[in-house]
């Protein structure tokens, strides 16, 4: 229902209308997405890695903020938000895959055990309906409505470029 309430929104609404799915059908696909994550191995994940929850330093490190909704799942929850939400699409486009075969590289050499490529590309793929959602019902007195247009707007493309809404049918 909030979800709902808040697609309300014209601009949220456009955004909904751009994945080609409507309030029942993008619920689907978010519930579907929690079965598919509830049987993935499990990590530590921050749970809203989205860039007004990260800092730089001037010596040009980076940190996490905001660690309130620190929870368990999979992998694919953080890296998928953090990526999407972060990149504007055409970058996000040009260098996703790229980006995950580094996370990949970085987790088998510390021992993890990774799934294949593909199979992170498919769980990767599936991650947008999350994002999607979330920031659907971000109030926009919470950052501003070009904000909050923005990171949504990101998440639309995505859902759209990679095929999230068909992987969970």
């Amino acid at each position: 229902a909030i979800i709902r309430m808040f697609l309300e929104l014209p601009y949220k609404q456009a955004l909904l209308d751009a994945t080609g799915e409507d309030a029942d059908s993008m619920e689907a696909a978010f519930w579907k997405l929690q079965e598919h994550v509830a049987e993935a191995p499990m990590t530590l994940l921050h749970g809203d890695p989205h860039p007004r929850n990260t800092y730089a330093l001037p010596d040009g490190s980076m940190g996490v903020l905001d660690w309130q909704l620190v929870r368990r799942g999979s992998w694919a929850h953080d890296v998928g938000y953090a990526l999407i939400g972060a990149l504007q699409p055409e970058l996000r486009r040009n260098h996703e895959r790229e980006l995950l075969d580094g996370y990949r590289g970085r987790l088998r050499d510390a021992g993890v055990a990774v799934p294949d490529r593909e199979q992170m590309w498919t769980a990767y793929r599936r991650s947008p309906a999350w994002g999607f959602c979330m920031w659907a019902i971000t109030p926009d007195q919470m950052y501003s409505v070009e904000i909050v247009e923005t990171v949504l707007g990101r998440f639309a493309e995505a859902y759209s470029d990679l095929g999230t809404g068909a992987l969970l049918r």
